[in-house]
């Protein structure tokens, strides 16, 4: 140990991230094709007993409104996903999901007038 010296490296020191919180992210989205987030209007805790820890990252935003991060092969399937909990929602990211909601929503509106 008397033979050790300072080399150059250099590095800031950092705050860790919480590692529950980073696996659920990973193993939820990051390991998808396609991430998206959503603005859903309704509480965490409710959102959360709805989702699955594998299948989303629910962050509050405030006693009536939180944070959807997810993941999918597509864009479709994560959407269809959050419209199923229920609830509004607004797509945060990617701009595109927006777009497709708006495709789809023609679609749904056009099927519902249709008479049969």
């Amino acid at each position: 140990m008397t033979e050790v010296s300072a080399r150059t490296w250099r590095f800031r020191r950092r705050e860790a991230p919480d590692a529950a919180a980073h696996v659920q992210e990973g193993v939820a989205s990051r390991v998808y094709p396609h991430q998206a987030r959503f603005l859903v209007h309704a509480p965490a805790g409710t959102v959360r007993t709805q989702i699955s820890g594998s299948a989303a990252v629910v962050r509050p935003r405030d006693d009536e409104r939180c944070e959807v991060l997810s993941g999918a092969g597509n864009l479709d399937a994560v959407l269809m996903y959050v419209l199923l909990l229920g609830h509004d929602f607004e797509v945060l990211d990617p701009p595109e999901l927006g777009r497709r909601c708006r495709a789809l929503a023609t679609r749904l509106r056009s099927a519902a007038a249709r008479k049969h």
